[in-house]
């Protein structure tokens, strides 16, 4: 991901532009009259953002995503092995609620044509390969606020977080067109919403089922407009895992001064791998001692997948 991507989405967050909730507008019991209105509002943009918000209705969950964790994630790169089809999702679709306050909620979806076809027989679904589904929510709109829809199939994935841009972007529903600040914001937010996911499915890390409104501390409490009431995820540190993660030596192997490290996130796929082959795993970033921040730079040999 260009550096100039996470500069802009950074400046976008602080600014306030995107919602720190995702409003579900449309009618709580499937209606095709609705659908078909939607697409003729804003053709396939207003369809996708009507799919993935009904789709939630009927088979999402949510994950609240506690600030150490997604703090940790942003300054975390996926390792050159890790493809986007070994990410483990815990539902088809997921709305990832961030206890951050500058980070907007986003709703993420994979889904193919078998799925649209069980979700929703009434329509004529004749796409046959597996896509990517992303929705967020700008703060501009008094009532509602512009849905920025962005659907990518996994070929396109790849450049799109590196660029920010993609030639089959589409806008969404009652929205403008996408702007560099909203290219920005949701390729950053799509890319943290997939580490989530990946750091979710690490046995150590395995998120707790939010059973009661008591027990949702970070917010994305059910009291936000027309959002469905569906099982929650908290994903969180545990308290052993998150106090062994920074025990390192100020000195590296060649006696020079530790300045910190970017986190990474390893897909175990080489047959060398005889236990872990096929798995996921998380190395935590680490401040640099002095400053009290996590370092900015990485340094590969070999470009990444991601």
């Amino acid at each position: 991901m260009k550096e100039e991507i996470k500069e802009i989405a950074e400046k976008s967050f602080q600014s306030g532009i995107y919602k720190k909730n995702i409003h579900y507008v449309f009618q709580e019991k499937i209606n095709m009259d609705e659908f078909r209105m939607a697409n003729i509002l804003s053709g396939f943009p207003g369809a996708s953002s009507w799919i993935i918000q009904q789709a939630y209705r009927k088979i999402g969950s949510q994950m609240q995503v506690s600030k150490e964790v997604s703090h940790d994630l942003e300054h975390t790169d996926f390792g050159e092995a890790s493809e986007i089809e070994n990410i483990n999702w815990v539902s088809k679709v997921i709305e990832v609620y961030f206890e951050d306050p500058r980070l907007p909620t986003i709703l993420i979806a994979n889904l193919n044509k078998e799925d649209l076809n069980k979700l929703f027989p009434e329509l004529e679904v004749e796409e046959t390969c597996q896509n990517i589904i992303a929705l967020m929510q700008e703060g501009s709109d008094q009532k509602t606020g512009a849905h920025l829809n962005l659907q990518l199939h996994p070929g396109m994935y790849k450049d799109f977080i590196e660029t920010g841009e993609c030639p089959s972007m589409n806008n969404g529903i009652f929205s403008s067109p996408h702007t560099p600040s909203d290219n920005a914001s949701i390729c950053y937010m799509l890319h943290l919403a997939l580490k989530v996911l990946v750091f979710a499915y690490i046995p150590k890390f395995k998120p707790n089922t939010i059973n009661s409104k008591k027990e949702m501390k970070i917010g994305g409490k059910p009291g936000v407009k027309g959002r469905p009431n569906r099982p929650a995820l908290k994903v969180i540190y545990l308290p052993k895992v998150y106090n062994e993660k920074h025990s390192f030596s100020l000195l590296n192997s060649k006696n020079k001064e530790f300045l910190g490290r970017r986190g990474f996130i390893r897909f175990y796929r080489d047959n060398r791998w005889t236990f872990k082959k096929g798995t996921w795993d998380f190395i935590a970033p680490v401040k640099n001692p002095k400053t009290g921040k996590y370092p900015i730079s990485l340094y590969r040999v070999r470009k990444p997948v991601f």
